[in-house]
């Protein structure tokens, strides 16, 4: 659906729930989703990927498969005006989630912040904003090899294997 807002194209994007965890990682950088003003999983699936849901932008509606279409149609309407239309279940499970990783990991990340060198981090910036490796390397004035041994080694002091792991730990921490 396309809302005309402050003069601004301004959407709510529907997510079906049955593409791989891979494909929605991948849409959470699509850029449509980054102009909506909500988002909504329908045919979410009953085990919930936290890490995945926690970090959707403008998470706005949750319906599992056994949700029927008139009852999404019916909380879209109150989606639209602003209202939030997760269910508590997931609700509460994202914060005990969010709880376990604070009180467990939070040493573990700042000494991960403060293995990165000034270099890395600013290369993790631009992997958050979508940049190939040649386009670091011509912002940064270095070759592109250069960049890919940065990124072998920041992969390996934030324990990830590959960049979209990276662009998530960046985006929860940085």
């Amino acid at each position: 659906m396309t809302y005309l807002h402050n003069n601004q194209h301004k959407y709510m994007i529907l997510i079906d729930g049955h593409f791989s965890e891979e494909e929605l990682f991948e849409l959470q950088n699509h850029i449509l989703l980054r102009k909506s003003y909500a988002s909504i999983f329908f045919h979410a699936p009953k085990q919930d990927n936290l890490l995945l849901v926690s970090q959707w932008k403008n998470l706005s509606g949750y319906f599992p498969l056994d949700t029927s279409v008139d009852e999404i149609l019916i909380e879209l309407i109150e989606i639209e005006k602003g209202r939030n239309r997760l269910p508590r279940y997931l609700l509460s499970n994202l914060f005990q989630y969010w709880q376990g990783i604070t009180q467990s990991n939070n040493h573990n990340v700042v000494a991960v912040k403060l293995a990165l060198t000034r270099r890395e981090l600013e290369i993790l910036n631009h992997l958050q904003i979508g940049q190939s490796n040649l386009d670091i390397a011509d912002s940064l004035f270095v070759s592109e090899h250069t960049i890919k041994s940065h990124l072998y080694r920041i992969f390996k002091k934030l324990n990830v294997n590959n960049r979209r792991q990276a662009i998530n730990w960046a985006h929860l921490y940085l």
